[in-house]
């Protein structure tokens, strides 16, 4: 698949997350809106990879995948996992965990617990670090033969948005669980399964 149809494969997600997402009601007890705000910071994220895609700011694109993945584990998290004083400690700016040991808490869950998490951290989060931090795949990334200049390899530009993708409808299933909606969440499920290649 080319930049640009993968592009409209972000855009048109874009388009139903917005169809069913906006005007969504919501519980409004304090933990979750502090869930729904990760939620939809890592939204943003998500939204941002395409634009800054589109526009070939591609450095960019592989720099947001870190805090995008960042967001939804820490939703999770706090939606499922964290105590009362560890969300209170989650208000004053810290989590007293690593990321690892939040996904070792969420893969214990019914639902979540088949690795998925753990194999993108072990397989991506030191190439994240580089990504996010400046380091040598970033610097790789902007040489040609003659110019300084963004040269980063198609099919690394099309993992990151499709990685944007399944971390966007990670996101919507969790507002689908939130509003304990079993039909959107259907929906969601339909379309992690047709964009993985194993739906109709």
């Amino acid at each position: 698949m080319k930049l640009e149809e993968k592009l409209k494969e972000l855009e048109n997600l874009v388009k139903w997350q917005d169809q069913k997402l906006n005007g969504l009601s919501l519980p409004n007890d304090e933990k979750t809106r502090l869930v729904v705000a990760l939620i939809d910071l890592g939204l943003e994220h998500e939204r941002s990879i395409g634009k800054l895609a589109f526009n070939k700011y591609f450095g960019s694109v592989f720099v947001l995948s870190r805090p995008l993945f960042e967001a939804y584990i820490r939703a999770v998290w706090l939606r499922n996992c964290a105590t009362k004083e560890e969300i209170e400690t989650f208000k004053k700016g810290k989590i007293k965990k690593t990321f690892g040991e939040l996904i070792e808490e969420i893969e214990k869950l019914p639902g979540y617990n088949v690795q998925v998490l753990s194999d993108i951290k072990a397989q991506s989060w030191a190439i994240m670090n580089d990504f996010t931090h400046g380091g040598i795949l970033q610097a790789l990334g902007r040489n040609s033969v003659e110019f300084i200049e963004p040269n980063y390899p198609e099919k690394n530009i099309l993992g990151a948005i499709d990685f944007a993708i399944s971390v966007g409808l990670f996101l919507t299933m969790e507002v689908a669980y939130i509003v304990n909606d079993e039909s959107f969440a259907k929906e969601v499920l339909d379309k992690m399964l047709a964009f993985s290649g194993k739906g109709p």
